[in-house]
């Protein structure tokens, strides 16, 4: 992935606090709007046990891994 650029992957009235899988040149990423409405985009997996942040949930600011 070419980093420092802007990739237009998902419209902006599908991403809902409900974590959201999209797949981009190849890399797996993890779509949620935070407690304030802010939009966040990051890898989908959970750096402490490697699961899938998409099957997580989102509370306050923060996504959680379905296995904490």
């Amino acid at each position: 992935m070419l980093t420092n650029f802007w990739y237009g992957i998902e419209f902006s009235k599908e991403i809902t606090s409900k974590p959201r899988q999209l797949l981009a040149l190849n890399q797996k990423l993890v779509a949620y709007r935070k407690a304030d409405g802010k939009p966040v985009l990051m890898q989908d997996i959970c750096p402490r046990c490697s699961a899938s942040l998409t099957l997580g949930k989102v509370e306050g600011d923060n996504i959680v891994c379905i296995k904490d």
